[in-house]
């Protein structure tokens, strides 16, 4: 700006102060077993909907269903599940196998079709997939008839043919050429599609025509395909139409089924070619158990051998907590253990083996709180020697609630019947719903407990065991957070979460709601103080980050 005379002058500036980039919360990761879905991979889910999509149920006595329907009852919005598998501590590769279906070709070097249980993209162990049949139907794009399609002669050894038109015929897709006369056929992928200035189709292809193709006599149609997915009873539960076997258009059949975002829940597709593109597509055509359906087999149990080194996972392989490494908006664990009382050697269980993990890993990531559930069945007694003998755990990330709660039986919804499932699912969902209360009133500084919307748990009829407030009191100073039934003598009506602590004495973190606190204000500072990465060392990016930090410490 110039100063020619004299005066006031008032200049724009841009301003230094960079915007606060507060860190999210109350997005809950969920462990466990369930009988499809890709194994060892985090998938987000919305709803209880989401879950069954991907999931379906979850076997006898493992909570995971149970858990992720408290959270989102509770006020949860957002979560992602893990299935749970063994195997191989070096490898890792799963132990359970994947049901399939492979067509192969008399000729190895014509390539394969696979079909496996999957979930977009990804292979889903299990036997669940034993259930699945498939279904392959010719549907082609373009389908010309005899005396119609071609519109002179194919002559042998041409690289080109006329036809009549070019709807549904695009590079790369795949024609078949049948002469009834001759009883001969050929198959070939489109090099590319011309059309001349008197209207003529002309057709390029990749390699020339071996036969002499009389347009009387000749049909020409595309090769694409239905396929169908079924369940046990021979329902339809998935179509895809009009898939190519070539990986050179859109519609290829592994993009499709594949597809990470809107492809199949229920199979995986894996499509071969080879040397020689025809053999496949002839062999689909040919195979007419295609046409009614056959089976995926040979899917075997996933969980065999299941430990707490599964559990645990090492960051080399990825698997069991460790998958969740990628994932940097959970903030919140819940693992809920299976409630058999027998001895099950495969799954997650309330001991200390799995609940040490829980707790070392929100450590080591140092932006998460382990939610963990106590045992089924114990009294306050039991109770209270569990936590100071049997897990004797000190740790400010996580917090352990008891009792277990009373649902209604979702199997039995028309009578009157409960079962009992552990509460992390639904007290992380109370976080997050007090997590979405404005401050100061909520948020993460506010416990979320009390006889109020802050602890009242939703979507239950009782708990598994009364506790006096006698009881509690020889609890909760062990930093056992006590689920109570009041009734309005006792100042409220309804199940409620009657305490808020961690599993440390330490009394700078004693309480949820400070170590919660204080990871959301590290994560803020962090994600805010990115400009500063590469920036020079020096007064003003200090002044920068001050001025950046304290705006935000004095607005929280």
């Amino acid at each position: 700006m110039a100063f020619g005379t004299p005066g006031v002058y008032v200049e724009e500036v841009a301003p230094q102060l960079t915007s606060v980039i507060q860190a999210g919360t109350g997005v809950c990761a969920f462990l466990g077993f369930t009988k499809r879905g890709p194994v060892h991979v985090p998938i987000a889910i919305s709803n209880l909907s989401d879950f069954k999509k991907v999931f379906g149920d979850s076997y006898a006595n493992e909570m995971g269903s149970h858990a992720v329907s408290g959270f989102f009852d509770n006020g949860g919005s957002k979560a992602y599940f893990v299935r749970q598998g063994s195997y191989n501590k070096t490898s890792g590769v799963d132990n359970g196998a994947t049901a399939s279906l492979t067509i192969d070709m008399e000729d190895t070097t014509t390539g394969t079709l696979k079909f496996e249980a999957g979930y977009r993209g990804e292979v889903s162990p299990g036997v669940a997939g034993n259930t699945l049949s498939v279904t392959v139907n010719p549907a082609p794009k373009f389908d010309g008839a005899v005396n119609e399609a071609l519109t002179s002669e194919g002559s042998a050894n041409s690289g080109t043919i006329d036809l009549s038109g070019t709807i549904g015929i695009k590079a790369g897709s795949i024609l078949e050429l049948y002469d009834s006369a001759a009883t001969a056929t050929e198959i070939h992928v489109v090099q590319k599609v011309e059309t001349q200035s008197d209207g003529t189709h002309v057709i390029h292809l990749v390699s020339p025509l071996v036969t002499t193709f009389p347009i009387l006599t000749t049909t020409v149609k595309t090769l694409e395909y239905d396929i169908q997915v079924l369940d046990v009873e021979g329902t339809v539960i998935e179509t895809w139409t009009q898939v190519s076997l070539s990986n050179l258009v859109t519609h290829n059949i592994e993009s499709v089924i594949n597809d990470p975002d809107f492809g199949s829940q229920f199979i995986k597709v894996t499509a071969t070619m080879g040397t020689s593109t025809g053999s496949l597509a002839d062999a689909i055509e040919d195979n007419g158990s295609l046409l009614t359906g056959i089976v995926l087999a040979n899917g075997t149990v996933e969980y065999t051998g299941y430990d707490k080194d599964h559990f645990e996972g090492t960051e080399d392989i990825g698997k069991g907590l460790r998958a969740l490494d990628t994932i940097s908006e959970v903030n919140l664990l819940s693992c809920p253990p299976n409630t058999s009382s027998s001895v099950d050697t495969w799954s997650i269980k309330a001991t200390k083996d799995f609940q040490f993990r829980m707790l070392e890993y929100a450590k080591g990531r140092m932006d998460l709180f382990a939610i963990l559930d106590a045992p089924a069945g114990l009294t306050p007694v039991e109770m209270k020697a569990y936590r100071q003998t049997t897990l004797g755990l000190e740790s400010y990330w996580g917090a352990l609630y008891y009792p277990h709660l009373k649902i209604q039986d979702p199997a039995r919804p028309l009578v009157t019947a409960t079962i009992v499932v552990p509460p992390s699912g639904h007290v992380a969902g109370i976080y997050s719903r007090v997590d979405g209360i404005s401050p100061p009133r909520g948020g993460v500084s506010a416990a979320p407990a009390g006889v109020s919307e802050f602890g009242n748990v939703r979507s239950v009829i009782g708990i598994e065991t009364m506790i006096s407030d006698k009881q509690q009191g020889t609890l909760n100073p062990n930093g056992v957070n006590c689920i109570r039934l009041l009734d309005r003598a006792t100042g409220g009506k309804g199940v409620f979460v009657f305490g808020a602590r961690t599993l440390s004495g330490d009394e700078n973190f004693k309480f949820v709601s400070t170590r919660r606190t204080m990871t959301f204000v590290e994560d803020s500072v962090r994600l805010s103080s990115q400009f500063a990465v590469f920036g020079k060392n020096g007064a003003d990016l200090w002044g920068r980050l001050t001025l950046v930090i304290e705006s935000f410490l004095s607005r929280f």
